[in-house]
């Protein structure tokens, strides 16, 4: 059975902000991510579809929390032991005094609007 690890997968790095690895398994890309500071990613979004992530993601906050903001204006907070589904529509952002880390599943197959 393929798993995903820090020492397998491909890594992208923002320093001193989040720290992610990923790799293909199966039909899924396996994100195991992380963020050292507060950090709100709608600006990586700018641009995309309704300027919002255009994704479906599962995941479980392992330690600290972060939070979405969905396209109906609504902010949700994830905290360590909270399992999440996230639609396509939202952005992310980091709030957590300490070091947050989820895994996160989108499938791989991207929404055509990002072609």
């Amino acid at each position: 059975m393929p798993k995903v690890s820090k020492a397998t997968a491909s890594r992208m790095v923002v320093p001193g902000y989040t720290d992610e690895y990923s790799q293909e398994v199966g039909g899924w890309l396996v994100s195991i991510e992380s963020a050292s500071a507060d950090m709100d990613y709608a600006p990586f979004f700018k641009g995309g579809p309704d300027d919002q992530c255009p994704a479906s993601h599962m995941g479980y906050v392992l330690k600290g929390k972060f939070g979405v903001r969905r396209a109906d204006g609504v902010e949700e907070i994830f905290e360590a032991g909270d399992a999440f589904v996230l639609e396509p529509g939202h952005t992310p952002f980091v709030c957590s005094p300490e070091p947050s880390m989820w895994p996160s599943l989108p499938p791989r197959r991207r929404s055509s609007k990002l072609r």
